[in-house]
């Protein structure tokens, strides 16, 4: 192969590899499916792998060239880019394995006040509207449960929002408060 050649084809797998991964991390992120794990950690191995043999052959034909040596660096520069962004997704996603993404709804009539979220990690919420709802992540530090605790018409209430959870096995869900939920026992 040529040296343009190896440099546009490098570039092509370069691109499709980061757009690829991109998808697969975006797809976890938004599904929470485990079997995108697999399918990403899969990926990685066979993309490391191609991207490896053209950055080899890059590499050799820069050594053999007198022509072109920049844009083979460039292009040789462009690759090694996927590194640091697969790096960022890999953190992240152990970063989600060790969360609780809990999306709380108040589904009473009620104005819940002074919702305070114990077990794992503490967090606070001064208060939920009827039918408002809100986003809270939850960082998961070992064998815990999730439970709130809230004032509805004066009166403290608590409810079970996860019995079981431990590092990674983090996920996003949705709680609704007061609709069906039986009251935690401690």
């Amino acid at each position: 192969m040529t040296a343009p050649k190896i440099s546009n084809n490098a570039r092509l797998i370069s691109l499709f590899s980061f757009i690829l991964g991109t998808g697969i991390f975006a797809l976890y992120y938004f599904t929470d499916s485990s079997s995108l794990l697999f399918l990403g950690l899969g990926f990685i191995i066979v993309a490391g792998i191609v991207n490896l043999i053209f950055f080899i052959l890059l590499i050799r034909q820069t050594l053999k060239t007198k022509d072109n040596k920049r844009n083979l660096y460039t292009t040789c520069g462009l690759m090694l880019l996927n590194i640091p962004i697969m790096l960022f997704y890999c953190w992240l996603t152990t970063v989600l394995l060790n969360t609780m993404r809990i999306t709380f709804v108040n589904e009473t009539a009620s104005t819940l006040t002074d919702i305070k979220i114990f077990g794992c990690e503490e967090k606070h919420l001064n208060k939920l509207e009827p039918n408002e709802k809100k986003l809270v992540w939850i960082r998961i530090t070992g064998d815990c449960s999730v439970n709130i605790e809230f004032k509805k018409d004066g009166k403290v209430e608590s409810e079970n929002v996860s019995g079981y959870t431990t590092n990674n096995m983090g996920q996003r869900m949705t709680h609704k408060i007061g609709w069906e939920n039986a009251p935690a026992n401690y």
